[in-house]
């Protein structure tokens, strides 16, 4: 119900953005607002809190927003946010934001799992690939993943590429075990 909830408060903070043409300096101003609650622990407990009035919230609000040098759209969106007790999704928010932005500029984020950094060329190369091949603009966001031995998994959406060197041994062990069976080896 949160996730449902945060999409749609996403979605009109993006289309009040789109009609405005701020879209990425909401997005950021946001992001700043973020980031600010996530480093002040009391000010996330009042923006949270069922006992903390509405009007206190907004008031709240605003001055986060004033803080960080928010502009006057994002100060507006996160006021509503806050003074309709939903600051605690926040961060949902920030994320549907993110993929409707995304969609918005025919771009999609890619996570890229590595046993350790790929190289340069390595990424250039799968960015021209995945882009031809999705009919989007490529982001990666690489993360060393100590689990993997070699090769890379990649995250498209709720998309698991799975190319990892274990991956690949697991898929040899199956079938040499499959090849056994059918031979009749124990």
């Amino acid at each position: 119900m949160d996730f449902v909830t945060a999409g749609k408060y996403a979605r009109a903070i993006f289309e009040a953005a789109l009609a405005k043409g701020e879209v990425d300096a909401v997005y950021q101003d946001l992001e700043a607002i973020s980031k600010a609650i996530e480093q002040d622990p009391r000010t996330r407990l009042l923006l949270t809190s069922p006992m903390t009035l509405s009007k206190a919230k907004e008031k709240i609000a605003e001055t986060i927003g004033r803080k960080v040098g928010a502009g006057p759209s994002a100060i507006r969106a996160f006021k509503v946010v806050a003074s309709r007790g939903r600051a605690g999704l926040l961060q949902p928010i920030m994320q549907r934001l993110s993929r409707l932005r995304d969609e918005q500029a025919n771009r999609v984020r890619i996570e890229v799992g590595a046993a350790r950094e790929p190289s340069p060329e390595t990424l250039e190369r799968l960015k021209g690939l995945l882009g031809r091949a999705l009919g989007k603009t490529v982001v990666f966001e690489t993360r060393i993943d100590p689990d993997l031995l070699g090769g890379l998994r990649l995250r498209i959406e709720d998309t698991l590429i799975d190319g990892s060197l274990r991956y690949q041994l697991e898929c040899a062990r199956r079938d040499l075990e499959s090849v056994r069976r059918g031979a009749g080896t124990p």
